[in-house]
């Protein structure tokens, strides 16, 4: 059965006389567990569907708390997202989901954490984790280059790892802060970071802060500041102050002779008439 409460206005529909008359008196109405789903209008007037094994709403500062195999829809931004429980703030135009939270926007990007806001009228995502984890987000990258070995790969996925992370879903740039651990297997790349920003729309990663990257299990590269260039397979790595960036590449050299070369012949003497 569903529920509809258009904020602010107090239009609980479906609810009848029996539920209206405790929001007059308290300013607050529990749903039973058996009116699990409520449909809400954000400030956009954009349908949010809301199901829990318990809801909550409190017309005094018209926030709605649920708790217990929490999902949310927001189809109007192509989220879903389900959690142990959460609050919408109406007045705030926000959303705080906590207890596994995970985020699926256009049913491909995700975000996995402890305790997760959105900011509505924003587009834009906080995560943070449980104690000694990490927050974990893919991204499906289209990597679709312009070279002939590109033109066979895209959309695949990016990983990110961080202590905290921000997605915003308007700019489509994603930031990741502390501890950063980079994969994007379709490249063969696995890098570490103090901080990584990823830029979907200009298809960029910026890493910076003791920037290790690893390609293909062998070259690496080190440095403060790491640009990697998608579609051109290009990274630019610049150090800090007063250092350098240092580089390894495996050369392979199977071709070569391993004997060592042999000296030149010297040329043989002319006997002078």
């Amino acid at each position: 059965m569903t529920f509809n409460y258009r904020l602010p206005k107090l239009q609980l529909r479906r609810l009848g006389f029996t539920l209206m008359l405790p929001v007059a008196l308290c300013g607050s109405v529990v749903f039973p567990t058996q009116l699990q789903t409520a449909t809400a209008q954000t400030r956009d007037n954009r349908a949010l569907s809301i199901r829990a094994d318990r809801q909550e709403y409190n017309a005094k500062n018209e926030i709605v708390t649920i708790r217990g195999n929490v999902q949310i829809s927001y189809p109007a931004r192509q989220l879903k997202a389900t959690a142990a429980q959460g609050q919408y703030f109406f007045k705030q135009s926000q959303i705080d989901l906590s207890g596994g939270v995970h985020i699926v926007q256009n049913g491909t990007n995700s975000i996995r954490g402890d305790k997760a806001s959105y900011l509505i009228e924003e587009g834009r995502f906080i995560a943070t984790p449980k104690r000694g984890s990490q927050v974990v987000s893919t991204y499906v990258v289209d990597d679709t280059g312009t070279n002939a070995r590109n033109r066979t790969s895209a959309n695949r996925p990016l990983t990110i790892r961080a202590d905290l992370q921000e997605y915003n879903s308007n700019t489509q740039i994603a930031t990741g802060r502390g501890n950063v651990q980079l994969s994007y297997p379709g490249r063969q790349i696995q890098a570490t970071a103090a901080q990584a920003q990823f830029f979907n729309r200009e298809g960029r990663i910026i890493l910076s802060g003791g920037v290790y990257i690893l390609q293909e299990g062998k070259n690496s590269i080190r440095g403060e500041t790491v640009t990697y260039l998608i579609n051109e397979g290009r990274f630019v790595a610049t150090p800090k102050s007063g250092r350098q960036v240092e580089s390894i590449y495996i050369l392979d050299d199977a071709n070569i002779n391993n004997q060592p070369p042999k000296a030149p012949s010297t040329p043989r003497l002319r006997r002078s008439n």
